[in-house]
């Protein structure tokens, strides 16, 4: 009788895990989009210019001026809410034309991320991230 119970029990677990993994799964897919892009400052006594595009690199720049980037953001078969987050070592200093709003779908909108290098910036690198996340609404 116990062995049977036991069984049951096991058998409700399990179907439990799948029932929270396929749920969290189900959400990532088709709810939530999230890409996270680095991006990175030198702040220097000269001006340069990176033009890669395997982040978002503001180039170096030098104490009291602004670097400019532009991000193509597109939407996929949904209509979503979109937020620009960001973090690292120069959040502070990057402003976003827009950091909330709606794209319908196959929408693609240009966003312009401005790096305002403070006067009182140290010279060096600086790294961070740009997260974008996308509600589907």
């Amino acid at each position: 009788m116990k062995t049977n119970s036991l069984r049951y029990l096991a058998i409700i677990l399990c179907i439990l895990v799948i029932l929270i993994f396929g749920s969290l799964i189900y959400f990532n897919l088709y709810f939530a989009k999230i890409s996270r892009i680095g991006m990175d400052i030198n702040v220097g006594n000269v001006t340069g210019f990176n033009v890669d595009f395997d982040a978002v690199h503001f180039g170096t720049l030098t104490k009291g001026s602004v670097g400019k980037r532009e991000l193509n953001i597109t939407s996929d078969k949904f209509r979503r809410k979109v937020y620009l987050l960001k973090k690292g070592e120069f959040a502070d200093w990057v402003y976003f034309s827009e950091n909330k709003f709606y794209l319908e779908p196959y929408e693609s909108r240009l966003i312009e991320a401005n790096a305002v290098v403070p006067n009182e910036a140290e010279f060096g690198s600086y790294k961070g991230e740009i997260t974008v996340m996308m509600i589907k609404k």
